[in-house]
């Protein structure tokens, strides 16, 4: 079933025409088929997954993202077993759009080794308009880590970074606003949020005390400049 679903993968990927788009085929495991295609300091990345149930195979999703090595090599600094492809930037208006297609979309039905070719052409269809409405404009608006510096942590309040930025929001922010070169838009806000996290702790968050370690512990190795000795290895 693995080797069915993979030939899908391919076959979907083939119909929505992002590999003449210069996506290529990074992995495919636990039936998630993730392409990336590199752009400057940063990659653009596709997911998509079939998922076998019985003797049918269910779309499971469709994501698009902006993902930095850079950024997540850095990550490693805090957590040695951090996900080099997780993402950093996400579109919140296309991932709720995707779970719209996810409940509209055809199940693609296996009998046995047949695979059902006209069903795997509208999915195909369907991809490929969902890419070219929302991935394509999404990816043309960000096309560096200065450009989420820019239209982002300069722009956005910091309470909202959490709408675009992924995961751990705040440790991911100050690594950009470092490598983007906005040294007094990482002062200011290391500065405050340092402080905003003590100010917690001296009211009963006992809790926090890790958290603040870690931020501390990473921007102390920024502002050492040890960094850039991990990033020529990335490249």
């Amino acid at each position: 079933m693995n080797n069915k679903i993979e030939e899908i993968q391919h076959k979907i990927s083939y119909l929505m025409g992002i590999t003449s788009l210069g996506f290529e085929l990074n992995s495919f495991e636990d039936y998630f088929a993730i392409f990336l295609k590199p752009k400057n300091d940063i990659s653009y990345k596709i997911v998509f997954s079939l998922f076998p149930v019985n003797d049918r195979v269910f779309f499971s999703q469709l994501n698009y993202s902006v993902i930095s090595l850079n950024v997540n090599s850095l990550m490693s600094f805090l957590d040695k077993g951090f996900n080099l492809l997780e993402d950093t930037l996400i579109d919140r208006k296309g991932f709720h759009n995707s779970q719209k297609i996810r409940e509209d979309i055809n199940i693609l039905v296996l009998h046995n080794t047949e695979i059902i070719e006209n069903n795997i052409l509208v999915v195909g269809d369907i991809f490929k308009k969902y890419y070219s409405n929302y991935s394509l404009p999404f990816f043309s608006e960000f096309q560096s880590l200065q450009d989420i510096n820019d239209k982002i942590l300069e722009k956005e309040k910091w309470q909202d970074w959490s709408n675009y930025i992924f995961g751990k929001t705040y440790f991911k922010a100050m690594i950009i606003l470092k490598l983007a070169g906005n040294e007094k838009g990482y002062q200011e806000f290391t500065a405050m949020y340092i402080s905003r996290i003590e100010e917690g702790i001296k009211n009963g968050r006992d809790d926090l005390q890790q958290y603040l370690d870690d931020v501390i512990r990473l921007h102390h190795y920024l502002e050492s400049g040890a960094y850039k000795n991990l990033l020529k290895r990335v490249r």
